[in-house]
């Protein structure tokens, strides 16, 4: 009965029950972070800013190539008008030696002949360039050339200067500049 009687009186008022009011914990906050979330921040950081490097360098060097791939296309036009090709091989290394010399205002421009040719080689060694073309950029501008391959030489030129990048010419001129003795 009494107990009962208790329960009944409880249920009708919550404030008789001996009950102490419940405390909630404070809610957890974002910060501080834990190591994981640091770590996930530090390596999208270094993703981005690689990938901005990379975009960067790939946009300056296409940008090059915008400006110089016409002059390839201009000087195949006028040989194909006129047939000069002391003419052409003229145009064909004075638009080389102007990307060098944007990619690099140290490149060694007063080059000709073999010399030339070896210095496009050693800039970028996995270009390769037939005998051919070597020939005509080297004697070319010198000779009159019948016999010249101008679609071959025009291919060759176009993936020397797509696989040719500024930061590629640099290396390659900083290196030599570092081989060479002080005068």
């Amino acid at each position: 009965g009494l107990h009962c009687r208790s329960v009944r009186s409880a249920r009708m008022n919550p404030a008789a029950l001996p009950l102490e009011d419940i405390i909630e914990p404070a809610a957890v906050g974002i910060f501080p972070l834990a190591w994981g979330w640091w770590v996930s921040a530090a390596a999208v950081i270094a993703l981005t800013a690689a990938l901005m490097w990379l975009f960067i360098r790939w946009n300056r060097h296409r940008g090059m190539l915008a400006l110089t791939l016409p002059l390839l296309d201009q000087a195949k036009a006028e040989y194909a008008d006129n047939q000069d090709s002391t003419r052409y091989c003229q145009n064909l290394n004075k638009t080389l030696k102007r990307y060098l010399k944007a990619c690099d205002e140290s490149s060694n421009l007063s080059l000709s002949g073999e010399e030339w040719t070896a210095y496009l080689v050693r800039i970028n060694p996995r270009a390769t360039l037939s005998m051919k073309t070597t020939d005509a950029l080297a004697n070319g501008s010198y000779r009159q050339q019948p016999d010249l391959a101008a679609e071959l030489i025009d291919s060759e030129l176009r993936q020397w200067l797509k696989r040719t990048s500024p930061e590629r010419v640099r290396k390659a001129v900083s290196d030599a500049a570092g081989k060479s003795p002080n005068v």
